[in-house]
């Protein structure tokens, strides 16, 4: 099914990123954001949970931003969900790993809400759905 893999997430980062590096020797910058979500409580009252994303970026991008981020920065980040896969040593079966967002822009410069966002109590920001 073909369609539109874009994704956008506000929120903090819950740990340093891990900076490493291919066997190629190409970079890689993995990190996870915590952000707010919307929910329903038992009693159908609403309440706010949080949610976690993975990201990713590769290159000199990766090597920058390992200086920059840090547990805590509060980030807006935008890509397309890569799921990865591989090769199981032990079975040679292709398998899937996690989900993460492929880094396409990144802001962490904390300049306020962007378009299309509402400003949450905690600082992240909830992106509204297009009608």
């Amino acid at each position: 099914m073909a369609g539109l893999n874009m994704n956008h997430i506000s929120g903090n980062l819950v740990a340093d990123p891990e900076l490493t590096y291919t066997a190629s020797g190409t970079a890689k910058l993995k990190g996870r954001v915590a952000f707010d979500q919307p929910g329903r409580a038992s009693d159908g009252s609403f309440q706010q949970e949080t949610g976690y994303a993975n990201f990713v970026t590769f290159g000199k991008r990766a090597e920058s931003l390992a200086k920059h981020l840090r547990k805590g920065t509060k980030v807006a980040v935008s890509g397309p969900v890569r799921q990865s896969r591989f090769q199981d040593k032990n079975t040679g079966r292709m398998r899937t790993g996690e989900e993460e967002i492929e880094i396409v822009d990144i802001d962490f410069n904390n300049r306020g809400p962007r378009p299309g966002t509402v400003p949450m109590a905690d600082g992240t920001e909830l992106l509204l759905a297009a009608n």
